[in-house]
């Protein structure tokens, strides 16, 4: 099942344009998108490249030098915020956790959340959600930082604790999924 269409009406790039805007052959793209599904079909053969799916790409050729989805979190998060905030949330980082922050994806929304049991939360995730739900990232947290998540991409909220997979959260998005598993 493909993900819906992207609203925001950007033309998208076909093969030869994307393997150009990358920097590589359009055969190294073909081979790339086999193994990375980065792109929206257009029939049986043909791909188009969106913006986002680009921004992916790019983490897949040049991963993060980030090793876990926290350090990306990181990188991603600090950029955004005022340097006066940064202390601040350089200790939500580096407290005591007392459970898991999680992000998982259902079509093109992002859920970040907080759980102090993983297995059971996962479990209803799944039964409660009329899509398929994948795992982004599981990580040590607590509140205080999921909360913190949830105000530095409110410009993404959606609804509850679900984010449109765009802008900022999309590239940080791409970049924990860019890491050696």
């Amino acid at each position: 099942m493909s993900r819906p269409m992207p609203t925001w009406g950007v033309a998208p790039l076909d093969l030869n344009e994307a393997a150009m805007a990358l920097g590589i052959s359009p055969a190294e793209l073909r081979a790339l998108a086999k193994k990375h599904g980065h792109y929206e079909p257009r029939g049986p053969v043909k791909k188009v490249f969106y913006p986002e799916h680009m921004q992916k790409l790019k983490y897949v050729l040049a991963p993060p030098v980030a090793q876990t989805p926290l350090e990306v979190i990181r990188y991603h998060v600090t950029e955004r915020i005022p340097a006066a905030s940064l202390i601040e949330f350089e200790s939500f980082i580096t407290q005591e956790f007392d459970g898991n922050i999680y992000l998982i994806r259902c079509n093109d929304r992002i859920k970040i959340g907080f759980t102090t049991h993983w297995a059971r939360r996962f479990r209803v995730l799944k039964t409660a959600c009329p899509y398929p739900v994948t795992v982004i990232a599981v990580m040590a947290g607590n509140r205080t930082l999921e909360q913190f998540l949830h105000i530095v991409f409110e410009n993404l909220r959606r609804h509850g604790e679900w984010f449109d997979e765009q802008g900022e959260l999309a590239t940080m998005v791409a970049a924990i999924e860019a890491l050696p598993k």
